[in-house]
């Protein structure tokens, strides 16, 4: 995909989108010509609508996204990404209430 995909809100100001619970609108990108942006989602908890992305050329950012699991981990799985051309950032993703 060319350009960047930003999903929620940088400042948290508006919490981002209260109804976003997945990313499986995303299940068919396998590269990104520019950044990723998942930010302050308060219900997303499952990522694997990413599953197939092997690229991002730019930064691969998630921060305060969905609830914390039971024994305190979160889990952001992506198992064919094979480069980040940018940085990696994750910013505490737990409870943003």
């Amino acid at each position: 995909m060319q350009g960047s995909i930003s999903i929620g809100s940088p400042s948290g100001r508006d919490f981002g989108n209260p109804f976003i619970t997945n990313l499986a609108g995303l299940a068919g990108i396998k590269q990104i010509q520019g950044t990723l942006d998942v930010y302050y989602n308060r219900l997303l908890v499952d990522f694997s609508g990413l599953s197939g992305l092997e690229e991002v050329e730019g930064n691969l950012i998630f921060a305060r996204n969905g609830t914390i699991q039971e024994n305190n981990s979160y889990e952001i799985d992506l198992p064919s990404l094979t480069t980040v051309g940018g940085g990696l950032y994750l910013r505490f993703s737990g409870a943003v209430d």
